[in-house]
């Protein structure tokens, strides 16, 4: 996997670490929060909008496209898992959709456990980092399309004049950061 991919398993890692926590705390509020805060400002708005293109321009055997294909595949499967308890049966009915082997239902797959991802500290903080750069750089796309200076951002050339940090920042997280802006 990419660095990108390994840092929404981290991710995903942590919210089974929170959401198992406020089950076992009988919080079935924090779990819905916690999830819903996951997809829609991290999975949506960031990973699911700048793979897509991955998905529908990559060869179907690259590299690229098949650690997108994991990662959507562990995702989909520990959400559905997460949320059989609180709506047991739309997680069925998601669940039917999983390609590859599964059990006969939802109900029979085991709560997902979180793993000790402390090795992958450093990667985590320095994607961390970037998503507040990140948003800086979404927030002045938005000021230019306001002001009619760009239409859509994939169309935007983006020019970084980075500090040293930030050049260090983007230089550690080995990505494609014109791919993950959408620029």
């Amino acid at each position: 996997l990419c660095n990108v991919d390994k840092y929404m398993m981290i991710k995903l890692n942590d919210l089974v670490k929170d959401v198992t926590t406020a089950y076992e705390n009988y919080e079935f509020n924090e779990v819905y929060r916690l999830v819903n805060a996951y997809i829609a400002t991290l999975l949506s708005p960031f990973y699911l909008d700048f793979t897509k293109d991955i998905l529908y321009i990559e060869k179907v055997d690259s590299p690229a496209r098949r650690g997108v294909q994991t990662v959507l595949y562990h995702t989909a499967k520990t959400l559905i898992s997460l949320l059989t308890p609180i709506i047991p049966h739309t997680a069925t009915e998601a669940y039917d959709q999983l390609p590859l082997e599964k059990l006969a239902d939802a109900y029979l797959e085991n709560m997902p456990v979180a793993c000790d991802y402390s090795a992958f500290d450093e990667l985590k903080n320095n994607f961390d980092k970037f998503m507040d750069f990140r948003n800086d750089i979404l927030k002045a796309l938005e000021d230019a399309r306001n002001d009619k200076v760009i239409g859509k951002s994939f169309n935007a050339k983006l020019t970084i004049t980075p500090t040293k940090e930030i050049k260090e920042l983007l230089d550690k997280l080995d990505s494609n950061i014109g791919q993950m802006c959408i620029v």
